[in-house]
């Protein structure tokens, strides 16, 4: 039996487990990041009954990057004023 044959035979169970963890790692970050609990909760039904889909919906829409980079370093934030100098 060659590696094709043997991913043939197991490619249900490779997917199956990958939609898993991206699901329970999505998850969890919605469910320690979402403020509102109406919010946790659409996306959770979204991550989990999405194969695949939800995950990628909820990190395309989900994580809100404003409040990254608002939060972020001292460093990015004086950087985000040197880049709005505009020198005369």
């Amino acid at each position: 039996m060659g590696l094709l044959d043997t991913l043939s035979r197991f490619w249900p169970h490779l997917a199956s487990g990958f939609h898993v963890l991206a699901a329970l790692l999505a998850s969890i970050h919605a469910l320690l990041h979402k403020r509102d609990s109406r919010s946790a909760t659409l996306w959770l039904v979204t991550i989990w009954f999405l194969p695949v889909l939800g995950p990628i919906l909820y990190l395309a829409l989900g994580i809100n990057r404003n409040s990254l980079v608002s939060s972020g370093s001292k460093w990015r934030g004086k950087e985000r004023v040197h880049l709005n100098f505009i020198p005369c």
